[in-house]
């Protein structure tokens, strides 16, 4: 996995969902994305890892809440800011699972910042978009 930061979208898989979410008009990216993600008996994978936590900050901007890591990514933001969609409480529920999936110690991603020294870093953000994800569902509900 090519990796130039600790944030959400500053990988190769991060980025590449980008990509195939920009040309989507329905939010079933987003779920597959999370779902890949979630299975709890399975070493999770860097690339699913890494599309999953940038999956979950799409999910969180179209609860109208995106992150910093989100607003720096133009493109994405307009097509968030176009979308009239609201995520059903079930996506933000396969966001939440797949955002505490992969900061478990059996995620390859998670090796991967602590083999890089940014682990401290990267758990930040995750924690932030994991905060973020809680506080969404507590408004939805």
């Amino acid at each position: 996995m090519g990796a130039w930061g600790h944030g959400s979208f500053e990988n190769d898989d991060a980025c590449d969902l980008v990509c195939d979410l920009t040309e989507c008009t329905d939010l079933s990216m987003l779920e597959e994305a999370l779902r890949a993600a979630i299975n709890p008996d399975d070493y999770l994978e860097a690339p699913e890892a890494g599309r999953a936590v940038a999956a979950a900050e799409v999910v969180l901007a179209l609860l109208g809440q995106p992150t910093d890591a989100l607003a720096e990514e133009e493109e994405l933001l307009a097509w968030v800011k176009a979308r009239n969609q609201v995520p059903s409480a079930t996506l933000l529920s396969l966001a939440q699972l797949a955002v505490q999936r992969v900061q478990a110690d059996d995620c390859e991603l998670r090796e991967l910042k602590e083999e890089s020294g940014s682990l401290d870093e990267w758990m930040a953000e995750v924690d932030r978009l994991r905060a973020g994800l809680r506080a969404a569902g507590g408004a939805a509900g």
